[in-house]
């Protein structure tokens, strides 16, 4: 579109005093140079001129009355000129002064029209562009918040286990340990980009691991994925999110367990499921994650990403991987 704005004003100077020339049939070889290079400049200065009018700030009514009143005045100028030290279009072509005249404002209109139109779709471009970059960075400050809110209470109970296990000499101590700073190291990442599916799945077993242990009785996590899947991607922590929603939002005990499956209903999709049995009392939403994941996925092109099951047993969100 750029290229096109350059080199327009050129081939209207040079294509429009053709189609002059040949319209008012103009024979005589002295005429037709003449008024061939005459019809250049005169045509490739109105169009400078528009493009300069074109270029004013103001409301769109108000640019119209100028580039009128701009290629009006220019025209008189032109003829007064003419008349009075030229004396080539009269001379030439005295019948079509004014048919010249007339031609000439309807192709710089034309013009206007075309320039007016090159600004609209940038400006409409340039607003797409920057309302996207509101909303990617709008999504990474919520996704930011989201890893500040949860990582205290993660942290916390991690310690608390820690704390647990080590007073009881528990030989699995140094394995927690290696499996908090795995996540850490994950969470602490600058990235936060898309990830494969097998990374996701690196790191939600680890955090899995940390968020379960000493409650083997009262939550089971099982997983059933496709190693064809493995190389698609999804948005980092994705799963993670998911994982620790079912846990965070239902009650669990030995006698009342939390199952929590993760499976597959074809290649390109991954769901994590849990039995329903929501808390009495809900816990406060920070009300970012879901939305989150469904705002990230939109970001990366991915539409209709996030759909969501829930009946009086079971609790199911089913992602896309791309």
């Amino acid at each position: 579109m750029t290229n096109t704005k350059r080199s327009l004003p050129y081939i209207i100077s040079v294509l429009f005093p053709v189609y002059f020339i040949i319209q008012n049939e103009l024979t005589a070889e002295s005429d037709v140079i003449l008024i061939y290079f005459y019809g250049i400049l005169l045509v490739f200065g109105l169009c400078r001129l528009i493009e300069k009018m074109a270029s004013l700030s103001g409301n769109p009514l108000l640019k119209w009355v100028r580039a009128i009143l701009g290629i009006s005045l220019y025209i008189v100028v032109f003829l007064i000129l003419d008349y009075y030290y030229f004396d080539i279009t009269l001379r030439v072509i005295p019948s079509s002064t004014w048919n010249l005249s007339v031609k000439i404002f309807f192709v710089a209109t034309l013009y206007v029209a075309f320039l007016e139109n090159i600004r609209w779709t940038k400006a409409r471009e340039q607003s797409k562009i920057e309302n996207l970059t509101l909303q990617t960075e709008n999504v990474e400050t919520q996704f930011n918040l989201l890893i500040q809110q949860v990582n205290p209470d993660f942290l916390f109970h991690c310690l608390m286990t820690l704390e647990t296990m080590v007073d009881a000499e528990d030989p699995h101590s140094e394995d927690y340990i290696l499996r908090l700073a795995d996540v850490y190291r994950q969470t602490l990442k600058k990235e936060r980009s898309d990830v494969t599916l097998d990374d996701e799945l690196h790191f939600l077993k680890s955090f899995m691991f940390l968020m379960l242990y000493g409650q083997e009785e009262a939550i089971f996590f099982e997983m059933k994925v496709s190693d064809e899947s493995l190389v698609y991607q999804l948005p980092v922590f994705s799963l993670q999110m998911l994982g620790e929603n079912a846990i965070k939002h239902n009650t669990f005990s030995v006698n009342h367990p939390l199952y929590i499956t993760l499976y597959q209903k074809d290649t390109k999709s991954i769901t994590v499921s849990s039995n329903y049995q929501p808390k009495e009392t809900k816990r406060e939403s920070f009300g970012v994650g879901i939305d989150n994941l469904i705002m990230r996925y939109a970001l990366a092109g991915v539409e209709n990403a996030v759909e969501i099951e829930q009946n009086e047993t079971t609790y199911a969100t089913t992602i896309k991987l791309y």
